[in-house]
């Protein structure tokens, strides 16, 4: 083997052990935006779950291409996701001066991949199709998705959670009354008036009601309204009970338990790699070693 032909193999192995580059995938839920009957100068949002099988950190920024760019914005404005770590991005449309009509774009996740002296950066993008319809009817709608109450202790606050979805295109500011019935529901105990709460368009939030509590131990029933200014946008009746100090058992986070992967560490790799270079220039000066006369 000639010299220059050695030196020609050390230098491409010297390169494939200078480039590590770390293959990943990103996929998105879901993988089209539809903003439908968004107001002129008013508000949307929607949200994207971002999903990565990396096992490594892998950093994301997030942009939009016209003629919705100056529209959009995004919460949080960068992120970083992993395998264990998807990402809940929104995308919150804020159009004005804005003609009626359908806008098309993209909303584009650009991600890079962290690189050090012994590796390279990777830089991918996905685009997500966004679909934008900008009208000037209002939409007033507001749906009740859950209402939620529990057991209390004797003299504990009565407390129920009702969470609203607006799903018209101006803001609302619903409020709900809650009203605790005795277990055959032919009398009224105690009543609350929560305060209005403001909710942006195609948002969701949680209205929180507290009713002091001094009744006895038993069985009662909740009757929770929420309503908007012209009218009832739902109504529950929940049965609830009222128990002694300590039978109410205290929530507890869910133990979660990981399977972590089992790796050979970059450096361990390297070094591993550098061993098998010396050895390979080690052998070939020994093979191609002129022989004594």
């Amino acid at each position: 083997m000639t010299a220059k032909k050695f030196k020609l193999i050390f230098l491409l192995l010297f390169v494939l052990l200078t480039i590590e580059v770390s293959a990943f995938t990103i996929r998105t839920e879901p993988d089209e935006l539809v903003f439908a009957d968004v107001l002129n100068n008013g508000y949307a949002e929607k949200k994207i779950k971002i999903f990565s099988d990396s096992l490594e950190q892998v950093q994301l920024s997030f942009s939009a291409t016209e003629p919705i760019k100056r529209w959009v914005e995004f919460s949080p404005a960068a992120a970083s996701i992993s395998k264990d770590s998807p990402v809940e991005l929104k995308v919150i449309l804020k159009p004005s001066d804005a003609p009626l009509g359908i806008y098309q774009g993209y909303i584009v996740i650009n991600t890079l991949s962290g690189g050090n002296e012994i590796t390279t950066s990777l830089v991918t993008s996905i685009t997500i199709e966004t679909t934008v319809e900008i009208t000037d009817q209002e939409i007033v709608q507001a749906v009740v998705q859950d209402v939620m109450i529990k057991d209390i202790e004797i003299n504990s606050p009565i407390k129920a959670l009702v969470t609203v979805q607006n799903k018209g295109n101006v803001a609302l500011s619903p409020f709900c009354q809650m009203d605790i019935l005795n277990s055959d529901k032919t009398q009224i105990l105690k009543s609350a008036v929560s305060e209005k709460k403001a909710i942006l368009p195609s948002s969701t939030d949680v209205i929180e009601l507290n009713v002091p509590n001094n009744l006895p131990l038993g069985t009662y029933w909740a009757e929770i309204t929420t309503s908007l200014e012209d009218g009832i946008v739902g109504k529950r009746m929940i049965k609830f009970e009222i128990v002694e100090k300590g039978a109410v058992p205290a929530e507890e986070e869910p133990a979660v338990f990981k399977e972590e992967p089992i790796t050979l560490g970059v450096s361990w790799i390297v070094i591993l790699m550098w061993v098998l270079v010396l050895a390979f220039v080690v052998w070939t000066i020994a093979k191609h070693k002129p022989k004594k006369k």
